[in-house]
């Protein structure tokens, strides 16, 4: 007696697996624009509120530090549905 193996949807991408060269390139593109972003807030904020205490900046900066390496890698690799590992570590299928 022989069972068929329920098929599987290719399209959802299993944990684990490489991600794609276009899932890297997304994961670029909101590096760079949440950086981009951070760099502009930061400079205006301190020209608008005029911060004299370097510990002011260094907060601010270390915010935009937080934001751009913590946060948005972690949200690309969930919308993207991938591990943040495994986004991250450069290991497309396509580069093999």
């Amino acid at each position: 007696m022989t069972t068929k193996s329920p098929s599987r949807d290719t399209t959802e991408s299993i944990p684990g697996t490489s991600p794609t060269r276009a899932a890297e390139e997304t994961l670029d593109l909101g590096l760079v624009n949440a950086a981009v972003a951070s760099l502009a807030l930061t400079y205006g904020l301190v020209a608008w509120v005029e911060l004299h205490s370097c510990l002011a900046v260094v907060g601010i900066i270390g915010a935009d530090a937080v934001f751009v390496f913590l946060v948005v890698p972690h949200l690309i690799a969930y919308w993207l549905g991938y591990d943040v590992d495994v986004l991250l570590s450069g290991q497309s299928s396509a580069s093999k």
